[in-house]
């Protein structure tokens, strides 16, 4: 297979008189192909982003973080029960700066995850079965890139239908909320 895929290549070359005649042709082909092969596979790590997640148990608790490109974070904790019980509203908040180490996992889990061609709702599609510990559980994540902007809701019991990445980001947002 190799070697007929070579001769396709180059088989301008081979079948012409001389060299010079077939040098544009050979051009157009390689002109062609490399970008292809080069950046086919290449997703590039974000620079201007702001990136919301949320994960909410339904009248319960809630739990939210937003970080911003420039490395600064905001968490917030909210006990949705207790507050309602008492007639008050308590947030809890914190901020900081992720190190550089964070950031750049961060910034190649977005990458890896392509967010944009994840469906707005996953895990909705069916009702909630009440015996299910995690089934008023919510997973909310805003990304905006740029012009860019993607809302994505989940159940967590749709884990199985996101990419790879994707789940390594979920991990790492909430493993950074702690």
């Amino acid at each position: 297979m190799k070697t007929f895929l070579k001769l396709w290549l180059f088989r301008p070359f081979l079948l012409s008189g001389t060299m010079w005649q077939t040098i544009p042709l050979r051009r157009s082909w390689i002109g062609l192909l490399l970008p292809i092969l080069l950046f086919s596979g290449c997703r590039t790590a974000p620079t201007n982003f702001t990136l919301s997640f949320t994960v909410e148990s339904i009248g319960i608790y809630k739990l939210s973080i937003e970080i911003n490109a420039d490395k600064s974070y905001r968490t917030y904790q909210q006990n949705l029960y207790l507050d309602a019980h008492a007639n008050t509203e308590q947030i809890n908040t914190a901020q900081g700066i992720m190190t550089d180490e964070e950031f750049a996992e961060l910034t190649k889990l977005i990458a890896g995850s392509q967010l944009f061609k994840l469906k707005d709702s996953y895990g909705f599609d069916k009702e909630p079965d009440e015996l299910d510990p995690f089934s008023n559980v919510i997973y909310q994540l805003h990304y905006a890139e740029g012009r860019k902007v993607k809302n994505i809701t989940m159940r967590p019991n749709a884990t199985d239908l996101f990419p790879k990445q994707f789940l390594g980001l979920i991990q790492f947002l909430i493993r950074l909320n702690k």
